[in-house]
């Protein structure tokens, strides 16, 4: 149900990056790289030529800066435009070169949409889980959702409640890399989001009942073979903050398609789930042909 902490926090990578360029320069120019040492930034310029200057340097990428997530709860406003946002969007669900073309516009604005998944026509509610590229574009995500051309939730056709995931949340891989993304897998079952919402008060007793496992990699295998067994799985999980009391999203997988009231009792009464006792567990069953992570349990 938790974290990729326990998996993340003790990565390591290489503090070392070149951002120059392998041409050769022209008599009379200059260029100047940037790279991350263990004492701090250092600057090399190189110059052909006694009167030539360079532009600043490019900031290196940092590879252990943690990713920014956002998952998105969109609440139709009224019926009217939840018919005319079908209307519009359902036929572009269907057409891949149309959504590869939203895709790259909202990339070029530095976001990455991952996972789109609403509930049906008849739903009021449906989940989108995005990556910004850079803090800026964090700071500018909710004018983004609610107001950009490109972005599928403006127009007033939604309220856009946004929760930016803490670090160390279960989230996928980052989308900005020149890998083109798998196909993923269809599941042999069905596919779920969870909005929790904390009882009053419940926050304190919700974290210390699962903090154990947050710090405990047997632990936490543990509770993830604890649902896969009971034929669930938790693909992503995003609170705001460890300890704190925003709602909180996650994505499930069922092996099996089951109903949502099926699904809802495993939530609440399960002893491997979050329970009922300091949350309120809000699901909401995802539609066929959403965009959802690769499945756990794929279909034969």
């Amino acid at each position: 149900f938790l974290l990729a902490a326990v998996s993340r926090s003790h990565r390591r990578a290489a503090k070392k990056f070149d951002s120059g360029s392998d041409e050769t320069m022209a008599d009379g120019a200059a260029e100047s790289t940037k790279e991350l040492t263990d004492e701090g930034a250092k600057v090399t310029t190189v110059a052909e030529g006694t009167d030539a200057t360079a532009a600043p340097p490019a900031e290196p990428a940092n590879p252990l800066a943690e990713p920014i997530f956002v998952s998105v709860v969109h609440t139709f406003v009224d019926d009217e435009k939840k018919a005319a946002w079908w209307e519009k969007m359902g036929p572009l669900m269907g057409d891949k070169e149309q959504m590869a073309a939203m895709a790259a516009s909202h990339k070029a604005l530095g976001y990455v949409n991952h996972y789109a998944m609403p509930c049906g026509p008849d739903g009021a509610k449906l989940n989108c889980l995005w990556e910004c590229q850079t803090e800026d574009a964090a700071a500018k995500f909710q004018d983004f959702i609610d107001n950009d051309a490109v972005s599928p939730a403006s127009g007033g056709t939604f309220t856009n409640d946004c929760y930016r995931a803490m670090p160390g949340a279960l989230v996928p891989a980052t989308g900005f890399t020149d890998a083109e993304p798998a196909e993923p897998k269809a599941s042999s079952g069905a596919f779920f989001w969870v909005l929790h919402t904390f009882k009053p008060d419940g926050a304190a007793g919700f974290w210390g009942k699962i903090g154990p496992a947050l710090g405990d990699p047997a632990k936490f295998a543990a509770m993830v073979e604890g649902h896969k067994a009971a034929g669930f799985y938790n693909h992503s999980f995003v609170a705001t903050k460890a300890g704190g009391s925003d709602p909180m999203v996650c994505i499930w997988e069922a092996k099996a398609d089951c109903t949502t009231e099926e699904f809802q009792a495993f939530i609440d009464n399960n002893d491997i789930a979050p329970g009922d006792e300091f949350l309120d567990n809000a699901v909401f069953k995802i539609a066929p042909g959403a965009s959802v992570p690769s499945a756990m349990f794929p279909a034969e």
